[in-house]
Formats: structure tokens, sequence, C-alpha cells
């Protein structure tokens, strides 16, 4: 099971904090107008307050990573479906790896985007928009781990 963490006060120290099991999915907006930009932001600032969103990329395109609990992830197809009413060109992907990653870059390449960058775990070198394990002294992080990582490490 994932876990978060509090806030660590030296690099001798990671907490970790049991969290239910989540889903997520990547969504990349085509914004073709400011006016896009700006209701895809809202959109997403909105849904801050009820779950974990990681920008991913801005400008023409658009990237979002989202999670939720699992006994929430219906409403991730209700995004999707908003998303796609709301727009012409919308792509959603229910997994994140470095194939996703590769995908938001060569599309960002492609349009004249901006990439945001994400943590990347500290023991595989994935990226990870939602690290489950830090690891620093005060308000810088040192070290993040991904939940496979931290699962195999620190057990059940």
């Amino acid at each position: 099971m994932p876990v978060a963490c509090s806030a660590v006060h030296s690099h001798n120290e990671v907490r970790l904090q049991r969290r239910p099991a989540s889903a997520r999915a990547v969504y990349l907006i085509e914004a073709r107008t400011h006016t896009d930009s700006r209701e895809v932001d809202a959109l997403f600032r909105e849904l801050r307050s009820r779950m974990c969103v990681r920008p991913l990329s801005t400008g023409r395109l658009m990237g979002y990573a989202v999670e939720v609990r699992s006994d929430d992830s219906p409403i991730l197809d209700a995004i999707e479906e908003i998303l796609k009413e709301s727009f012409s060109c919308v792509v959603v992907e229910r997994v994140f790896d470095e194939l996703t990653m590769r995908l938001v870059a060569d599309l960002c390449r492609e349009t004249g985007s901006r990439i945001y960058c994400l943590p990347r775990c500290s023991i595989c070198g994935r990226p990870e928009p939602f690290p489950v394990a830090t690891m620093g002294a005060g308000a810088s992080v040192g070290r993040c781990y991904c939940a496979r990582c931290t699962a195999e490490a620190w057990g059940p």
C-alpha cells in the first residue's frame, strides 16, 4: 500500500504514513487559444482541492497528472469526458511511466510548449509526480521514492 510522507527534519529520518491505494491518469490537452489555456488551468486548479494534481507541461500542450484513491477512480472518467466535450484534442493515459513522459516531451517539442521537471525516484530513477516518501533537511528534499521502491525497501 502506498504511503505519504510528512515533514522530514534531517537526512537520517524518513517518515512514512499509510494512504489508500491509488489510481492515476495523465491528461494532455491541446490549448489552441489563451482562453483554452485559462479554462484548462482553472479546471485542474479546482481539482487540486479534492485530489493530487501535478502539472506536466504548459503552453499549447497542457499536461497534468492526477492521482485519486482507487475507490474514487470513476472521477478520472468524468474528467476525461469533460475535457473531450470541451476541447478537440485530448489524450488520456491511465498509467504514468517513462513512455508517457517521452510522449509529453515529444509533444512539447512539436508544439513549442514547456515541460516541467519532475522528481525522480532515488532508487530506480523513474520520474515520479507523486512521491510517497521523501528524505531531506527542512523544506529541501534531498531524495524521493516511488511507491514500488518504497514498498520493496520498507515492506508491508
